[in-house]
Order: C-alpha cells, then sequence, then structure tokens
C-alpha cells in the first residue's frame, strides 16, 4: 500500500460561524489492482495521519505486507529506505497492524509512484467533480468522497478491460494479511519529570504515586485516558506500571486518585495531559 497526500483541497464552511477551512485529502492505493481510498481531513497532522491509514487498511480489508509513504515530518522522524526512523505512534500502528513501513526519500517521486497516479486520479475524477458543491462538515464531504470512489472502482480501466474492484477480488485480497481483533488506538508518547509537587503540562494536573518523588517517566497519552505506562524512581530504583486517569480538556484542574496519597493525605506528585473531560476513575498500581 502507497499513502500521501493530494494538493487540491476543498472548501468547508462552519455553519455556526462562517468560516471557509481548506479540507486536506488523503490517499491510499494498492500496488496490484490500484484500488485507491480517499478521506478527507482538516490538516496534515499525525492524528490526521494515522487516522487516514488506519481508515484504509479497515477499507481494504486488510494489512499488506508493507506501507510505502511520504516523509511526512510529522511521522517520520528520518527518512532512510531500510532503517527509517519512525514518530513512536506511527511505530506503534506498524506493530499493532504488524506491517513494514518504507518512507519514500525527499524529491524521489518515484519512490511512490502508484500513488503519485492515485492522487492524479482522486484530483480529477473525485475531488473536480466536488468543486462546485458546498459542504458544512467533513462528515459530508467524506460521504460525497465515498460515493465517487464506488463509481471509480466499478469503471473497468482503458489497458486491463477490468474494474478495479474486480482485479482487487481476482490477484489483491488473498495477498492481504487479516486485520486486528482490536483496531489501532491513538496515543501520544512523552517524557516528563515529575515535580515533588505538580507536575504541569498543557494546565492540567494528574498525580502520580507519592513513592515516585522526583523521577522521569514515560507517560502514553490515549484519546480517552492519559496511562502512565512506567515511572522509575531513581532513589529506589524501582519501576511502577499501569497507572491511568480519564483524560481533560478542563485547564488548571486536577486529577486524583486516592490510591496515590500518603500517610498524611497529601498528593506529593501529579503530572498532566489534555484530553477529553471524563470523570476519573480508581486505578491500582501494579509494580
Amino acid at each position: 500500500m502507497q499513502t500521501d497526500y493530494a494538493g487540491a483541497t476543498v472548501e468547508v464552511i462552519d455553519p455556526q460561524t462562517g468560516e471557509i477551512r481548506q479540507a486536506q485529502s488523503f490517499v491510499a492505493v494498492l500496488g496490484a489492482s490500484s484500488l485507491t481510498f480517499a478521506m478527507a481531513s482538516f490538516g496534515q497532522r499525525l492524528p490526521d495521519w494515522i487516522e487516514g491509514q488506519t481508515r484504509a487498511l479497515s477499507y481494504f480489508g486488510g494489512v499488506p505486507k508493507a506501507i510505502v509513504c511520504d516523509n511526512l515530518k510529522a511521522a517520520v522522524v528520518k527518512a532512510l529506505w531500510f532503517e527509517p526512523t519512525l514518530n513512536q505512534t506511527f511505530a506503534a500502528m506498524a506493530e499493532h497492524y504488524d506491517t513494514t513501513i518504507l518512507p519514500t526519500r525527499s524529491r524521489k517521486p518515484r519512490d511512490k509512484g502508484k500513488v503519485e497516479g492515485a492522487v492524479l486520479i482522486v484530483e480529477r475524477w473525485i475531488l473536480a467533480r466536488l468543486r462546485h458543491r458546498r459542504f458544512f462538515s467533513l462528515t459530508d464531504l467524506n460521504a460525497a468522497i465515498g460515493g465517487l470512489l464506488e463509481d471509480l472502482y466499478n469503471r473497468p480501466m482503458r489497458h486491463v478491460g477490468k474494474s478495479r474492484r474486480q482485479l482487487f477480488e481476482k490477484i489483491e485480497r488473498a495477498a492481504l494479511a487479516p486485520l486486528p481483533i482490536e483496531p489501532f488506538e491513538y496515543a501520544e508518547w512523552k517524557t516528563a519529570k515529575v515535580h515533588p509537587d505538580y507536575h504541569d503540562v498543557d494546565k492540567t494536573f494528574y498525580s502520580v504515586p507519592h513513592r515516585l518523588m522526583q523521577p522521569s517517566h514515560i507517560r502514553r497519552s490515549l484519546g480517552k485516558f492519559l496511562q502512565v505506562d512506567e515511572c522509575t524512581n531513581y532513589f529506589t530504583n524501582t519501576a511502577y506500571r499501569r497507572t491511568q486517569h480519564s483524560s481533560s480538556l478542563a485547564r488548571g484542574r486536577f486529577r486524583d486518585n486516592d490510591l496515590h496519597e500518603n500517610v498524611s493525605g497529601d498528593y506529593s506528585v501529579r503530572t498532566s495531559s489534555p484530553r477529553k473531560n471524563l470523570e476519573v476513575e480508581p486505578c491500582p498500581l501494579s509494580s
């Protein structure tokens, strides 16, 4: 599978404010059948990139052995053909689907020639046909793109005599590995230092066990939960794993877990991350 973004954009109007935003088009294509997937998003950030990859795999109904992709700065740290350095989230996605990521070299369009052609087709056969329509949400835009994709799939290709759908069913579906039972859940990893009183990141505070005074810890931030995967106390050389909070977008608020209190009832250490404002659920800590 090869993936990239199209250059053409589509206007989406905010029905509340009338603001016009330009939607980007993510494109994925399979190598043998040229079966193509496209979706719109408001940017090319890491969450948009990961969503495009996962939705494309779900749409195709299987996982290819490798994904050849653009060397997007948000996802690829160093674009070496055989030993690339990936963003940790992108690498975790590849591990979840048991596939290989091959980011292309800069200014080498032939490295992903298949998707370069698919981008042109999407721009000419789909985006051009939507240029005079007005959309008020990404949902409506993606629904329109999906309808035109079906028309593209069933159209016979001139030099082959068969449609992309027919070729996919004949030669490519069986070559795809099955999808994992659970879809990939977007996560971000960050390294932070826990302070004696509070650790402030993005203005939201989360408690961690009082034993972890002045450690460095690895934080995994999920869509619904902030999860500390590992905390290491350098004074005792002890590792603690898996403490979890429901995430919050509320600035300046505290998310406390009673299991993190010390004997005096004070919270010694806190850490933070922004997400949805959900109620805290108690979570045991295992060592």
